[in-house]
């Protein structure tokens, strides 16, 4: 399990890119002005990165829209979680960002790099 993410596009702000990834993953819609950055993952490898890759991760609590599923494709399914209650299995990096934004901790970690973080 995770949170909506996704990759951008090219000339496309990563304000936009969360927005519309969003939207496409999950039908709630946000405005940029109101995203606030709160973690960031400097991963050493990727599945479709396999060099490094950066995850911004932000938070809102304005939104519209009633969130569902909106790429069964893709995802199982998506659901409101108690914060203290994270489902398993949950992706590492995710996991990461989710904990050390609610308890306050470092803005950045660092995964797979052997001397980092």
């Amino acid at each position: 399990m995770g949170c909506p993410s996704g990759k951008g596009e090219s000339r496309e702000p990563i304000t936009a890119t969360a927005v519309r990834e969003l939207k496409e993953e999950t039908g709630v819609v946000a405005a940029e002005a109101d995203l606030r950055l709160v973690h960031v993952v400097h991963g050493s490898w990727g599945a479709e990165v396999p060099g490094m890759f950066m995850a911004l991760v932000f938070h809102t609590d304005q939104w519209s829209g009633t969130p569902h599923n909106a790429e069964p494709h893709k995802h199982d399914t998506i659901a409101w979680v108690p914060p203290d209650d994270l489902p398993e299995p949950f992706t590492h990096t995710t996991l990461v960002a989710v904990k050390r934004y609610l308890d306050g901790g470092p803005i950045l970690s660092f995964d797979g790099w052997p001397e980092a973080g």
